[in-house]
Formats: C-alpha cells, structure tokens, sequence
C-alpha cells in the first residue's frame, strides 16, 4: 500500500489484511457508518466475480438478507455495494485473528488446543449460527439464512476473547454461482456437508456438519477430510471416509464429545442436530466441567504475537480516548432530567456499544417525546454538526430536521448556514459553531469516541451532490423545505415504470435497486434456474446517495425499483419544492444544471454505445462544458447538408429525425429526453446527413465537436467501433427512403 490512505468510495483505504481466491480484505475507515471515523474492514470481490451479472445479483440478494444481522457471535456487515465497478462489504474489523491461523501457530509450537477451549468456540460458534439460522423479516416469516462456507479461516478470534463468524452473503452468492455454472466456483470442499457438494437443496444442518468438521479438528489436531490431491479427493472422503472417534485420536477428550461430534457429522441430515440450540446445549455440559472463556482465549490470541511471521494477526486500534474520556462522554450526552426513562437508558446502551450519531438523533427524538427541548437540541445539533464535518451535508441536514419544530425561522436558518459553512475537517470552525449552538461539550464527546486511525491523514469526500453546490444561504433555503421520511424494510420507494416527481437521498439505512428480467431474451443471470428470477438486483445505496433523479429530471418512467432492506431515513424533495425555489431564485439554476450534468447526461454516456468506450474523465470534460440551450416548437436544430458542428443531448422534450428525398422531409425517427444526435457528422466532419426538427419546445445541452475530436484523436481503436455505428445508423436512414420511395411508386 502507499504512505497514505487510498479513497475508495466512502472509505479510506490504510492497509492490506488479506488475500484470497475471490477477494483482498484491507483495514479501513470512513464516516460513512455511523457518522463518526470508525475503523472497518472493506472485503473487495475480484474483477472477474465484479464482472459477472450472475454473481453480482446473487452477493446482492444474499446481502440484502445478512446485512440485517447483529449478533456478538457475527461479524456484522455495515454496508455492501460497488465502487468503479468493483463490489465490496464494508464489515466490523475484529483485532486478532482467525481459527486457522490459531490452530496452525499451536501446532508450530507442538501445543495442542486444549478441549475446554474448543468447547468454548464452537459453543459461541454455534449462538451465532442459531441467530442466523432464526432470523426472521419484518413480518415475521422466516429468512432461511445458511451461511455455506462455516470454515475456520471464517472463524474470527479477538484479542478480547471473542468468536465472531464471519462471511455470510458473499459464501452465499459463491455457492449459488457454482451450482447455475458448474465449475466457476467450488468452496471450501473439506468442509461440505454431503449434501452441499451434490448441490442440493440446504438448510442450517449444513452449516453444523461444518461445524462438526471444525470441532473433530480441533479435538484430534488433525484435518479430517482434506486430502493433498484436491478437491475431487477430498469430496469422496466427505462421501465415503469412515470417522474415527475423536478420542481414538486424542485419549485426552471427555468422551462425551465423542458423541457430540459423531452426531454432527452424520451425513443424513435427518439424523444429524437439527438446530444448533440442540448442539449447544450438549457442549454445555461438557463446558460447565472443563470451563473456558474470553479470558483464555485472549491469553491464546495476544500469544500470537510473539510467534513468527508465519501467523497473521490484525493490529490493534484503539480510541482516540483512554476508559476515563469515553465514560466522560456519555456522560455529557445523557446529562439530562429524562435519564431514568427505559428508552433513554436503551439508546445510552446502544451508543456506548455501537458509537452511531443515528443513535443519538434517535435520543433526541425521545427527549422532544418527552418535552426535554434542550436536551433534543444538544442531540440533533451535535449530530448534525459532526455530520456536517464529515462533509456529509444529506446527513446533516436529516439530523438537523427534527430541530425544525424546536427552533425560530432565525435560528433554523442560521443553524443551516453554519452546517453547510463549515469545511470538511475544520476543527477550529467546529468549535466555533458547537460553542454558538451550545454542543461544545457533546461535540467534544463524540469526538472522543472516534478510533485514533481517524487522526491519520484521509482523502478528502468527495462533494455532496447538489447540496454540496449552493451557498450556505441557499442551502439553508431549500434544506428547510425538504421532507424527511422514516420507511421501514422492504418498502418499495420509487418503482419500475412509474412516474415520479419526487428526488430522494438517502440519510441512513439501506436499499437495493433492482428490475424485472427481461423474459423475452433471457439475460445471463436467468441461466441455470428453472425458471427467471423475480427480481434482477442491479446495485445498492447506502448513506448518502441520491436516487430517483433520471426521472425527476427527464420526465421519463422510473428505470428500476429502489426497495429498503432495513429501516431507512429519506430525505424527499418534491418537484413543487425544486420549481418554486429555483425558479424564484435564478442563482440556483446552476447547481441544478450542474446536478443534472453529473447525474443524468453522464449516466446517458456511460450507457450510450458511443460514449461508454469513453474514459470517465474525458467523459466528464465534455459534460463540464456543455451549454444549456432553450428550442421553440418547429425549429430546426440541424438541417440536412450544413457543415459539421456541435453534437446535442435532449434535456427535455422531443424532436424529429428527417431525410430530405427529392425535396420531401421523410421521417426517420422520434427522440426524447436522454437521447443524443448529432454526432456523425461530428465524428466523420462530413456535412449533415439527416434534419433535426423539435416537436414542441425542447431544452437541450449543446456538446463540443472539437472536445470530442480531441478525445479520438488520443484512442484510434475507437474509430472501427464508430464506423460500425455510423454504417447501421446510414442503413437504417436508406431504408427509411426506399419505404417512402416504394410507397409513392404505389400511390
């Protein structure tokens, strides 16, 4: 890695972690969150699994599943989705290690693990897995999560005693890729229950004969079915091996977990634990007469340390704060007359353990419940301000609204104007305005309860779309004329084919965005299934992110559905809210067009059979110096025969293709917002072709020639490519004439 931090979206990369097969694990961080710099860990999936539609839907859908889990025994995933075409989870960084690795530096050193410590792992193991096997949705109807991949390199150690499995989602879509294309990815085959490697279908009992591996391995320091000669080997002792008993391996074992783990590993599922409660609970006993506990296992893990570099161990991070500075800051924040309500206990609980200013706007909602003003105010000020210098304005200004009913027009508005004033890490700046609103005390907490990798040099975010682009004064004006909705999981929010007039960014949760397939030409992703999926899942979003703005901007239908998968916060902008205030105020007009560039002529270019062959940047450049144009009805925008110019995206409205024949306007074609024309004649410099005529009044960005010129100068292969399009495009116009020519020869 480089001497700092590299961006990546949301995160600032510090270091590489690991490396496999499928994906680079790299220590990270980001505001992102919760708010507040916290230390994670980014799981970056490979290009050629980034690339396939197939996988891409599959890690989306089982994603969408886990991200809503939280138990102390599993890893919990923060965020999933892709950056510059790569996918990634954004997960909860565990200082340590792994099983594999634990047990790899116990052998080195001659010292087998001892039975009361196995016992202890594979029993938080095993609560773990019950959570997730248990989960359910909203409505109560039982999710079906399997995790697939239950291995001990997915088996994390902190150097606080704990066990957290890690890996759900991505294990997932990785064992659903290999049964829809056989051969593209197998797993971890010495660990497959029998019914997994043949590809049946699988529930929980799956993850215990995993789990039934792991603790036969442990127990006997041996591998059980893993053989040199790979994975075809390997599967036919999954198959056919017969088990030995652990204590015919190790005398040393109560024989009771003879029993134990012989039932794991029945490869009848009927017959096997059915639930891992019921695994559990007969490791207990065993457990009460051999105790072991965080406290061992810690003395384990910190021992890592001293042995060679053969064993990997994750670093230590650590808050800006010592124990004195943390307690100090919840006591700042909870500082008030309500501190004995059950609610305001749960949430102080929850922020001590989770550290996320979405918990503490959540506090001060309860306080305004409860008639507390001050204390709401502390909470959705210091909220919003730490959110404001993250650079993070969509947040802030979410956090900042329930204020909003709370405080003058004067002082909402000067609160605003602070918020969108205040520059991305500018600490003096943020003691200014925590000391005028009255938080300087909150603030100086919150800060405290930051990892100390935050003090590290970071990229800075990048500008907040449209929001980012007004003065502190006109942010401060539309801010206090959005809405802000709470939506809970699995609530459509715009959908396919609909019309909306409605721009949304998302302030906190999680949505995915998906399509129906299309039935008629079955993509990629439908092969392999019996019949097509319901849903394509094309992406996700995250906090932060604005969607909804094609629509809302060209007037044409919703391309795909955006859904919660968790509860959400949104902030809603209504087309009546954009027409007022920027038509009222004609300084906003360019934020607008600046947003509009950015988010829908550049989407229009990445999707175009042209443009997308573009570099980004270069793609961006000629965005940049596009020129915003108003056409009346029946106007001719190019005429057939004149010179070569400029190239034109449609912002609004429509317009008409026409070929001139014998003097007579034949009609090739009808355009509409997102479309481009123009742009033979500006890449071959031969005369105009066809007429372009507008059908009502149309807005339109005027595109340089000679931007785009320069751009082909510098990627010659383009030229065969755009020669391509420029014989169908002359094709399709010569049809066109000889319809219309055959047509009058028959009149």
């Amino acid at each position: 890695m480089t001497a700092g931090p590299v961006r990546f979206g949301a995160y600032d990369i510090i270091r590489l972690i690991a490396r496999g097969g499928m994906a680079e694990v790299f220590l990270a961080r980001s505001d992102r969150i919760s708010g507040l710099s916290r230390t994670c860990a980014i799981k970056r999936i490979r290009e050629q699994y980034s690339r396939d539609m197939t996988f891409v839907s599959m890690f989306i859908d089982e994603a969408r599943l886990t991200i809503g889990l939280e138990h102390d025994n599993l890893v919990r995933m923060y965020d999933f989705g892709q950056w510059n075409g790569t996918y990634y989870m954004a997960m909860e960084y565990v200082s340590g290690t792994d099983l594999s690795q634990l047990r790899k530096a116990l052998s080195q050193k001659g010292k087998p693990m001892s039975q009361s410590l196995a016992v202890y792992i594979i029993t938080e193991l095993l609560l773990g897995l019950s959570h997730a096997h248990n989960k359910r949705d909203h409505e109560g109807t039982l999710l079906g999560v399997v995790h697939r991949d239950v291995s001990p390199q997915n088996v994390l150690l902190s150097r606080d005693g704990e066990v957290k499995l890690t890996d759900f989602g991505v294990a997932a879509a990785r064992n659903k890729l290999s049964k829809t294309q056989p051969g593209t990815v197998l797993g971890k085959s010495a660990y497959m229950a029998p019914e997994q490697a043949r590809g049946d279908p699988l529930d929980g009992r799956a993850d215990l004969f995993a789990v039934g591996i792991i603790l036969h391995e442990l127990l006997t320091g041996e591998r059980l079915f893993a053989h040199e000669g790979g994975d075809a080997p390997t599967l036919d002792n999954v198959f056919h091996k017969q088990v030995a008993l652990p204590s015919q391996l190790n005398p040393q074992i109560d024989r009771r977990l003879d029993a134990i783990c012989m039932r794991a590993l029945r490869r009848d599922p009927t017959t096997r634990y059915q639930t891992a409660d019921e695994m559990r609970m007969d490791l207990d006993t065993v457990l009460r007469d051999h105790p072991a506990g965080p406290r061992e296992l810690s003395i384990e893990v910190e021992g890592l340390e001293w042995s060679d570099d053969t064993v990997s161990l994750r670093p230590k991070i650590a808050r800006k704060s010592d124990e004195a500075a943390a307690e100090l800051a919840t006591e700042v924040i909870f500082a008030a007359s309500q501190a004995d309500d059950p609610e305001v206990a749960r949430l102080k609980q929850l922020l001590d353990r989770d550290r996320n200013l979405w918990t503490l706007v959540s506090l001060g909602e309860r306080y305004a419940a409860l008639s507390s003003r001050s204390a709401a105010l502390t909470a959705f000020r210091a909220a919003a301000l730490m959110f404001a210098y993250r650079g993070r304005l969509v947040e802030a200004v979410a956090a900042h609204h329930p204020a909003k009913q709370l405080l003058s027009t004067f002082e909402l508005e000067e609160d605003l104007v602070g918020l969108c004033d205040l520059d991305e890490g500018d600490d003096d700046e943020l003691e200014r305005l925590a000391l005028r609103m009255g938080v300087e005390g909150t603030v100086k907490s919150l800060r405290a309860m930051e990892d100390e990798t935050s003090a590290e040099g970071a990229a800075p975010a990048p500008t907040t779309p449209l929001f980012g682009y007004l003065s502190p004064r006109e942010f401060a004006k539309l801010a206090t004329m959005v809405r802000v909705r709470k939506v809970p999981p699995n609530v459509p929010i715009i959908r396919e084919g609909e019309h909306g007039e409605s721009l949304y960014a998302l302030a906190d949760g999680k949505c995915t965005v998906w399509c129906k397939p299309d039935l008629r030409a079955p993509p990629e992703f439908v092969t392999g299934h019996e019949k097509p999926p319901d849903k394509v899942y094309l992406g996700a979003l995250a906090n932060g992110d604005f969607f909804g703005e094609f629509s809302f901007l060209t007037g044409r239908p919703r391309s795909a559905t955006v859904e919660t998968i968790t509860d959400a916060r949104l902030i809603e902008i209504d087309q009546a809210v954009i027409d007022r205030v920027f038509t009222l105020h004609a300084r906003y007009t360019e934020p607008l067009m600046r947003f509009y560039k950015e988010r829908v002529v550049d989407l229009m270019m990445a999707k175009s059979p042209i443009f997308c062959r573009l570099d980004p940047d270069d793609r961006h450049s000629m965005i940049d110096e596009a020129q915003l144009i108003e056409m009346a009805d029946n106007t001719y925008v190019v005429r057939q025969g004149e010179p070569p110019g400029s190239l034109f995206f449609i912002k609004g409205g429509e317009v008409e293709v026409l070929r001139e024949d014998d003097g007579i306007p034949i009609f090739i074609n009808k355009l509409g917002a997102g479309d481009f024309f123009g742009e033979i004649a500006a890449i071959t410099d031969q005369p105009r072709t066809v007429s372009v005529r507008t059908m009502g009044d149309a807005t339109l960005f005027r595109l340089d020639r000679n931007r785009l010129r320069d751009i082909l100068d510098k990627r010659a292969d383009l030229r065969e490519i755009f020669e391509q399009m420029i014989a169908s495009r002359t094709e399709e116009a010569q049809e066109r004439v000889h319809e219309h020519r055959t047509l009058l020869r028959e009149t």
